[in-house]
């Protein structure tokens, strides 16, 4: 099994390689930041407007 640990702490890496130490775990260290989520732009979008009616009357309502 493969999990990403995004590590906050110190203490949080010594305990993760004294498992290491003890062979419960493999420890490889990746830069995952060309992973990281990017936000989506968009140069066109295309709606279906397939039978949709324009109402003036709501449109104008407020």
């Amino acid at each position: 099994m493969t999990l990403i640990v995004d590590i906050k702490q110190d203490f949080a890496l010594s305990v993760l390689e004294g498992l290491e130490k003890i062979g419960a775990i493999d420890m490889k260290e990746t830069d995952v930041t060309g992973n990281a989520k990017k936000d989506k732009t968009y140069e066109a979008i295309r709606i279906n407007l397939e039978g949709f009616r324009f109402n003036r009357e709501e449109a104008n309502e407020r």
